[in-house]
């Protein structure tokens, strides 16, 4: 999840699966855009959507995907690093 007018470096590239050029920010997200790219299941894809409803509309999606049976998936891409600081801080305020 990133802001909506997040100012980082991003990569342009233009896939089969997805209507618009997909900007990525980090290699898992390029991965992860080339993963959806080369999978079955997956009927198309949209990178950075527009999430609404969360604080006045001002973060995004990493990837909102239509799978083959009709259904929408939404993927977010973490590095691992930041789960073990975030457990690790709820870790030390429950002790």
């Amino acid at each position: 999840m990133r802001k909506k007018d997040y100012k980082g470096r991003c990569v342009k590239r233009k896939f089969q699966k997805s209507k618009d050029i997909v900007k990525t920010f980090d290699k898992i997200q390029s991965s992860y855009a080339d993963f959806l790219e080369s999978n079955d299941e997956i009927k198309s894809f949209s990178c950075n959507v527009l999430l609404l409803g969360i604080e006045n509309d001002s973060f995004t999606t990493d990837f909102l995907c239509l799978k083959a049976d009709g259904t929408y998936m939404v993927r977010e891409c973490v590095f691992y690093l930041f789960f073990f600081i975030l457990f690790s801080r709820e870790r030390i305020i429950e002790i």
